[in-house]
């Protein structure tokens, strides 16, 4: 950049001002994304300060009409800087199929291992899919079926896995509801999906009236469901495809009235087998599953596990309201990948040995925590993303030697940052 310096007679003065060529030569795919930030910066600081700049426009022009900001995708183009905005591309990860089919063929490769610990109780990957099977099966003689809707009104135990995976088998969606909820917001919920069933035991149900929907009721229907087939059903029998509805997730909205988020097969098959490269989770692991299924971050532990063989330790009410001796629970039960959110894992005193991953999310997370939890031997990952882009969107390996950020976008997808008027922000703009 070069200024020079020129003077012009005016009136019965000499007017100064100075005139910048600022000249960019860019070699192919070798300026460093520092070169390019400095050079931004000065080229917008330049254009900021009217009062030493001569402009060869309108004086009435708008500053916006004289600075037109840099096109994102030129400096990607030229630069190689696409890894700033787009996570990689891996067409085998978005590649077709459902939900419920990846946990079938986790059941192929790992049929004995156990796919649920609840308390003492213990389930193999045979033994749930049996039970999901049966469930899918009646499901299917009541009419349910692709299109359709399903609740699932249940405490966190076995049936509650067993229903999620029955309805989506069946064709249909799950709709996880607490039980925590009022019950103006469960039929709120109910009917503004349409739901054609709800899946529920006696007294859940007890506390509902009114119900417009179909019920399947874990504790009185047993019988019934003992004598369905435990063979997966195919596809042509569900007719279900990649690009049907997984998943409804009930968000509060910004109006204070719930919103449904529906989620694709497709959305979140590419999400689990993301995450499954990223986060290397394995068949020996054991998966905390301690968020409630209305949140959407239930959907990151639950899947994952049955994606890569792992096992589901349930988080019971009585776990999650244990305080800071969660950490000694967790330890006794030889949790290995642990999913939360940073206000929670600041009250755990006692560190976690066997703790080989830990993701969080949800909220901002202080950079104290990672110079605590992101010891040697142990991976801790800050993750960000809203509902609607399938749980998360982007993710940073944290390090207890800088800062916490939420990183760059998991595989197949592209984040970017926009201004007031939604277009494309310039790399780094401040």
């Amino acid at each position: 950049m070069i200024g020079n310096r020129r003077k012009q007679p005016r009136g019965h003065g000499i007017h100064s001002h100075f005139v910048f060529n600022l000249v960019l030569k860019v070699f192919r795919n070798k300026i460093s994304p520092d070169i390019v930030c400095k050079i931004e910066n000065i080229r917008k600081k330049l254009i900021s300060d009217r009062r030493t700049i001569m402009y060869k426009i309108n004086a009435k022009q708008h500053i916006s009409e004289i600075y037109q900001p840099v096109e994102v995708s030129s400096i990607e183009n030229e630069n190689g800087l696409t890894s700033w905005y787009d996570g990689d591309f891996d067409p085998l990860l978005a590649d077709s199929g459902c939900l419920h089919q990846l946990f079938e063929n986790t059941v192929e490769n790992y049929p004995e291992s156990f796919a649920v610990q609840f308390n003492s109780e213990t389930l193999t990957y045979s033994e749930l899919n049996n039970k999901a099977n049966r469930l899918a099966h009646y499901l299917k003689s009541l009419g349910v079926g692709t299109s359709d809707y399903a609740g699932i009104l249940l405490s966190r135990t076995p049936d509650m896995y067993i229903a999620m995976l029955g309805i989506l088998k069946a064709g249909a969606a799950y709709i996880p509801i607490d039980p925590k909820y009022p019950a103006e917001r469960v039929h709120f919920i109910l009917t503004n999906c349409n739901a054609k069933i709800i899946i529920s035991t006696s007294d859940y149900i007890n506390k509902l009236t009114g119900l417009t929907c179909l019920s399947v009721l874990l504790d009185k229907d047993q019988n019934k469901l003992d004598f369905q087939s435990s063979l997966n059903l195919s596809v042509g029998e569900t007719k279900v495809k990649s690009s049907d509805t997984a998943y409804v997730i009930y968000t509060s909205g910004t109006t204070g009235a719930p919103k449904g988020v529906k989620i694709s097969h497709f959305a979140v098959c590419n999400l689990v087998r993301a995450e499954g490269k990223i986060f290397g989770v394995k068949q020996e692991d054991k998966v905390f599953q301690g968020f409630s299924v209305a949140f959407d971050a239930s959907v990151e532990e639950i899947w994952l596990a049955f994606y890569s063989g792992a096992t589901i330790f349930v988080g019971t009410e009585e776990i999650m309201q244990s305080g800071s001796n969660l950490s000694k629970i967790l330890n006794d039960n030889r949790v290995t990948v642990f999913s939360t959110v940073p206000t929670l894992l600041s009250i755990l005193t006692e560190d976690i040995p066997l703790l080989r991953l830990l993701i969080l999310g949800g909220e901002v997370c202080p950079t104290e925590l990672a110079k605590r939890w992101a010891t040697s031997g142990r991976r801790m990952i800050n993750t960000y993303g809203p509902t609607e882009t399938t749980v998360i969107a982007t993710y940073s390996e944290c390090s207890p030697r800088r800062n916490v950020t939420i990183g760059k976008p998991i595989p197949n997808y592209s984040a970017y940052i926009l201004d007031s008027d939604m277009q494309k922000v310039p790399v780094c703009a401040a």
